[in-house]
């Protein structure tokens, strides 16, 4: 791919929209190559091989007449042109840059809509599969909590009904004992 692109880039282009048309062909099969063998591209190669491009244009560009204007507008075209892909290449770089440091990775870029669709719905599944854990550990908490109140109240209770009947018991004792000493005087 690298040999393609450098033996168009030093070749001599007779009609520059179809050495920018090839050169951008290569640029792309060049980087969707990188990514199909999980290879980053090398960014400052792309950069320098968009810089040769433009010095090309320029130097096509300073080698004609100014008596031809027709021409000057083709390659205001074409520099435009240039200037569009350069912009896309960056933003794509910019992409790739975000994608890389994303948690979404793609092994290779031949996923199709079907492929997607189906890790949607796993990925769906599998959120619903826990928010399902998560509400069973929520019920389970609160009947957790629901128990230790349950036994909380049941010892508070029982503490006060041991309370409650001591004193009643004391009560008898105290009458039995008071009816006791009475009846021995």
């Amino acid at each position: 791919m690298e040999e393609q692109i450098v033996s168009i880039l030093h070749s001599d282009p007779d009609d520059m929209r179809v050495f920018l048309n090839k050169f951008n062909d290569l640029l792309c099969d060049y980087e969707k190559h990188c990514y199909i063998n999980e290879k980053i591209p090398d960014f400052k190669l792309i950069n320098s091989w968009m810089e040769h491009v433009k010095t090309k244009i320029i130097i096509k560009h300073e080698n004609r007449s100014i008596l031809n204007r027709r021409e000057d507008a083709e390659d205001k075209n074409v520099f435009d042109t240039l200037s569009l892909l350069v912009s896309q290449v960056e933003t794509a770089d910019q992409n790739i840059l975000l994608f890389d440091n994303s948690n979404i990775k793609l092994k290779s870029l031949s996923h199709n809509t079907k492929s997607l669709e189906n890790e949607l719905l796993v990925t769906q599944q599998t959120i619903k599969k826990t928010k399902e854990a998560e509400y069973k550990e929520i019920r389970r908490v609160h009947l957790a909590f629901l128990f230790f109140l349950i036994i909380f109240s049941y010892i508070l209770l029982s503490r006060l009904l041991i309370f409650k009947i001591g004193v009643f018991i004391g009560q008898i004792f105290k009458k039995i004992i008071y009816r006791s000493s009475r009846d021995e005087l």
